[in-house]
């Protein structure tokens, strides 16, 4: 057997392996209109009677269901995740820099200095505020979250189905992210994303 044929044998069963280690991925379909629950679009259109539904999107995970919706008011964007009943389970919404709390403003300069904010929102789940920012920096992208006082705030727990798995087959080692997982080959400095 080549070392090609070999390798290509490794990759494949350690997709194998992947693929029966990993728990289901949520569900996700794009929906119309006319399949959104009345009282999600009931909910909506009574909070932001100006606002335009880009997309709408039903995802099930674990038997639950969520109905999201992309939307844009002027120039603010936001997206909300439903209950079917129209209960809101969380807002995103886009913010301007000028718009935020001066502590959250502080808290990001010190944490993250010289970083470029490639994204600001306002984040609301349940009676929790939090402000997500995505930032780059020297090339490398992060995540920032921080309360209305500045202070870290640890709004998402990693859902069930992230985990990180970790094996090494024929030489090759794996590590599973959620929905992706990288192959590296020790003979190459290089990491390959799989999606």
């Amino acid at each position: 057997m080549t070392r090609t044929q070999s390798l290509l044998q490794s990759v494949a069963v350690a997709a194998l392996v992947v693929g029966l280690a990993a728990p289901a991925q949520p569900q996700v379909k794009e929906l119309t209109r006319k399949d959104v629950p009345a009282a999600v679009l009931a909910a909506f259109e009574k909070a932001y009677p100006e606002a335009t539904v880009k997309r709408f999107i039903k995802e099930t995970q674990k038997g639950q269901t969520v109905y999201e919706l992309e939307t844009l008011e002027g120039q603010t964007t936001r997206d909300i995740i439903y209950a079917p009943d129209g209960r809101m389970l969380l807002l995103e919404e886009s913010v301007s820099l000028s718009d935020l709390p001066p502590a959250v403003k502080a808290a990001l300069d010190k944490k993250h200095p010289g970083a470029k904010i490639l994204r600001s929102e306002k984040v609301i789940k349940g009676n929790v505020t939090g402000y997500e920012f995505l930032l780059e920096h020297m090339g490398k992208t992060a995540e920032a979250l921080f309360d209305p006082q500045g202070k870290d705030l640890k709004f998402y727990s990693n859902p069930p189905w992230f985990t990180v798995l970790r094996f090494t087959v024929y030489g090759l080692r794996f590590t599973v992210y959620g929905s992706r997982f990288t192959l590296t080959f020790p003979v190459l400095p290089t990491r390959y994303w799989v999606y």
